[in-house]
């Protein structure tokens, strides 16, 4: 019998997101509902649930409408690796656009359960191309891609803002090991969203960036590998 599986936690006799929905109450860091919706395609509309407190931030509807609209010709057919996944808003809007498949790295157990709820309520055919890491992401980039089986399309990354001095320690480590770790394809792109202000390279051995775009208080940065 086919099992799914979310790495790190068990398999299940059917998909995970439709095990049960998660509890929800109160407390910090738990799953609640709030106005954020899928901004475009077969989805839009769609709300999605969030999580609470400041462990897991939702990328603003005003910058994510806006990524997608630079990635428009990119996303249909696409391969995306979302790291920092949160509550999976980003990563179902590739979904929602015709994305070929998708993986989410998360390790918060909150936000892994906003995931498996939103996910419950994505058309089965969609939610099937989406797959669940539960994991740390410097863990999960340090193991690589073993055999170059699974290369992306696009990776976005979206750590969060309120650990700014530990950001501005790994960030540029974080990139480079993106890219040495074999998950970028070589038409790849990497986007980096970040608080304005976070100075990131311009150049690694085996990166460059290629643009920034600026959204109030947050940047999307954006790498490519280096031309061989």
């Amino acid at each position: 019998m086919k099992k799914w599986c979310v790495t790190g936690e068990k398999c299940y006799n059917k998909p995970f997101w439709k095990d049960k929905s998660p509890k929800i109450n109160s407390q910090k860091g738990n799953t609640v509902s709030g106005q954020i919706y899928i901004s475009g395609g077969v989805l839009k509309r769609m709300k999605i649930r969030s999580v609470a407190g400041t462990d897991v931030r939702p990328t603003l509807s005003m910058v994510r409408e806006a990524l997608f609209d630079i990635l428009s010709f990119k996303v249909s057919g696409a391969s995306f690796l979302d790291l920092f996944a949160g509550n999976g808003t980003v990563a179902i809007e590739p979904l929602s656009r015709g994305a070929e498949r998708v993986k989410m790295v998360e390790r918060l157990p909150a936000a892994l359960s906003a995931i498996k709820y939103n996910l419950s309520k994505v058309p089965e055919n969609l939610a099937l191309k989406a797959k669940v890491e539960a994991e740390d992401v410097k863990t999960f980039i340090k193991k690589g891609n073993i055999g170059d089986r699974d290369k992306f399309d696009i990776i976005f990354l979206d750590p969060p803002y309120y650990k700014t001095d530990k950001l501005k320690n790994f960030a540029a480590g974080l990139v480079e090991d993106i890219f040495s770790s074999g998950f970028c394809k070589e038409t790849g792109i990497v986007v980096f969203q970040h608080e304005t202000g976070l100075s990131l390279p311009e150049k690694g051995n085996n990166f460059e960036k290629t643009r920034i775009k600026k959204y109030g208080r947050t940047e999307l940065t954006f790498f490519k590998p280096c031309e061989k």
